[in-house]
């Protein structure tokens, strides 16, 4: 009798935390993968448009279009401003494509190529430490390069 009642406690103890999980932990976790995910999505189509704005000769709506990115990925963060150094990062991508704007010397637009591709990569970085993609450690070590 006395291992009845306690495989009927266990039961009931079980069905206490499945409960609780569902109620209260669960609705936060599938929150924070959802998040994750729409950050991993928007992450990837703005580090590929990124990637086609160097081609670019006509800058007509760039800086829009780099804005709407940049708060998209920001919603996805609680505090309501991406952290640093991702949000340095994303304001110095607007002022670069801003600054390349008035560009009309072939060697300044190569120097910009060149530091606006180093200055994508820098976001890449930070924009995959927030996917999931590295750790602080691993991020670091890169950055350090």
């Amino acid at each position: 009798m006395a291992v009845e009642q306690i495989l009927l406690l266990i039961a009931a103890v079980s069905s206490l935390f499945v409960l609780i999980y569902n109620l209260f932990i669960q609705e936060n976790v599938l929150y924070k993968f959802e998040t994750k995910r729409r950050l991993g999505d928007v992450s990837a189509d703005f580090l590929t448009y990124l990637s086609d704005v160097v081609s670019f000769t006509a800058f007509d709506g760039v800086l829009t279009k780099i804005r709407n990115y940049s708060l998209k990925i920001i919603l996805c963060f609680t505090e309501g401003t991406a952290p640093e150094p991702l949000h340095k990062n994303l304001e110095h991508i607007w002022q670069m494509v801003r600054e390349r704007k008035t560009l009309s010397d072939t060697n300044e637009i190569t120097m910009w190529e060149q530091n606006f591709r180093e200055k994508v990569g820098e976001v890449r970085i930070n924009l995959s430490f927030y996917c999931g993609g590295l750790t602080k450690r691993d991020a670091k070590r890169i950055t350090k390069k």
